[in-house]
Formats: structure tokens, sequence, C-alpha cells
């Protein structure tokens, strides 16, 4: 009889853990428990009247190379600009032959981290001609 998981949550980590119990062990029914209708936790994109919102203010990073590797196999990055891309003029290193973001939903978007600090009643930034920047 196999021995049952209850995982807690659908996020990030929810899923992975599921995931890998049921690619290393034969021995476990995984249960993933998650109390919205939608998966991805506070990490997840929703689709409101059109308009597509991530809800988190996440990115996905890790130094640990086990961990990149794992997500893209589960989401290819992406192979070619997205409209926001586009409409920014950002520079953004596609990985050959991945998938096209305006074409697919299953794709990682590879984006830039941005950092605002709002320190003693103030947000640190500074405006250009084209785009507002974080003071160094």
């Amino acid at each position: 009889m196999k021995k049952k998981a209850v995982i807690i949550g659908a996020g990030p980590a929810g899923i992975t853990a599921g995931c890998e119990l049921l690619k290393n062990s034969d021995e476990y029914d995984v249960v993933i428990l998650e109390q919205s209708d939608s998966i991805g936790g506070i990490s997840r994109t929703v689709n409101h009247e059109g308009n597509r919102m991530d809800m988190g203010g996440h990115r996905f990073f890790s130094k640990d190379e086990r961990v990149n590797r794992w997500w893209e196999e589960i989401l290819k990055m992406q192979g070619s600009p997205s409209s926001d891309d586009i409409a920014t003029s950002r520079d953004v290193h596609c990985s050959e032959g991945g998938p096209d973001p305006e074409q697919q939903d299953e794709v990682m978007l590879l984006r830039r981290r941005v950092s605002r600090i709002y320190y003693n009643k103030k947000l640190k930034i500074k405006s250009t001609k084209n785009k507002l920047r974080t003071k160094n």
C-alpha cells in the first residue's frame, strides 16, 4: 500500500515538492491542496478582462543550477521578445529555440530585477528622457 503525501499549497514550492515525489518515488500517492481555483500562489499571473497581471512582486532567481534546470524543464525560456519587451525597447536575451511568448502561454519570461527603496519618506529614483532608474 502506498503512503499518502499531502502538500498544502500549489505555489512554486508545493508544485516542486509534488513533482519531485512523483518523479523519484513510486511509494507515494501525492495530493496537493490549494484553497484557490488556480495554481502558482502569489507568483501566478491572472487574466483580468484580457489584461495579464502578475499578482506578486516576485521573480524567479536562484544561484543553484539544479533549481534553475528544474524550472527550465517545466517552463522553457522565451525564444523571442514579448510585446512588452518590444513596447519598452527592452533588450532581452532570448533562448535559442525557445517558445514565442506571443504565441504560447507556458513560457518563462526573462526579466531584469527592478528594485525601488523607499527611505526617509522618499523613493530614490531619477528620471531620464525615456525611463526611470534608481540612483546609484
